[in-house]
């Protein structure tokens, strides 16, 4: 587990420094990662200054997500809520389980 998580650390802290050498009015690439490094900074473009405070994540939020998101225990459930969805939605499918 401490692999995992220096790993990740690793990838988030170069990608957060990327996305500081780019400038404001360069494009970033559209992936989950860049996602959560610039939600609620000035590089979101849902970003408001007035009215909500709201924070940045930081690199552990973005890291337990991010190992969620690839091995968590919703993967399970989704799978299983799509083959039921599946087999509901195909008569043919459903006759032959």
């Amino acid at each position: 587990m401490e692999f995992i998580n220096k790993k990740l650390d690793a990838i988030i802290k170069k990608r957060r420094q990327e996305i500081e050498d780019t400038p404001l009015n360069e494009h970033l690439p559209h992936d989950i990662l860049t996602s959560m490094i610039i939600k609620n900074t000035l590089r979101d473009v849902d970003y408001i200054e007035a009215g909500k405070v709201t924070r940045a994540m930081t690199d552990t939020e973005i890291r337990v997500n991010l190992f969620d998101g690839l091995l968590g225990v919703n993967k399970t459930a989704n799978m299983f809520s799509f083959i039921i969805y599946y087999i509901s939605r195909n008569p043919d499918v459903k006759r032959k389980c």
